[in-house]
């Protein structure tokens, strides 16, 4: 019987959420065979995704995804960091940052499932339905 990702994420979880660290990887190697088993090891990189996700929000940690279209000054990612741990009530926040170009300027913030875009090229995007749209 195949399960989910997201049943596979949270089964891995609840396996080794309490495992101490030297018993860790014969639990691994239990799950990858199950994986192997239920020919499911495709599907590892999206099982790994959820699993962090899962880990994070137990352990009260926020995930905070910037997206900008070039690196960030400290001071700004203090205060990004320090809005999402207001925000989410969480203990602590790991930041993965984004460099990409195409969204010309500004900041693309993820926290959790909350999206914040500010970029200049959703802006412009915005601005170009409003004048299509007085036409």
């Amino acid at each position: 019987m195949s399960l989910s990702v997201i049943q596979y994420a949270q089964s891995f979880y609840e396996a080794t959420r309490e495992v101490k660290n030297e018993d860790l990887e014969e639990v691994v190697a239990e799950f990858v065979k199950l994986l192997v088993a239920d020919k499911a090891t495709t599907l590892v990189p999206e099982i790994m995704v959820d699993f962090s996700e899962i880990w994070n929000k137990e352990n009260g940690i926020a995930e905070l995804l910037i997206t900008s279209a070039k690196e960030i000054s400290e001071t700004q990612m203090a205060e990004l960091k320090k809005k999402a741990l207001e925000s989410t009530g969480a203990k602590s926040v790991v930041v993965k940052k984004n460099i990409d170009p195409e969204i010309l300027g500004g900041l693309i913030v993820r926290v959790g499932d909350r999206i914040f875009d500010a970029s200049l090229k959703e802006r412009l995007a915005q601005l170009q339905k409003a004048l299509v749209k007085k036409k």
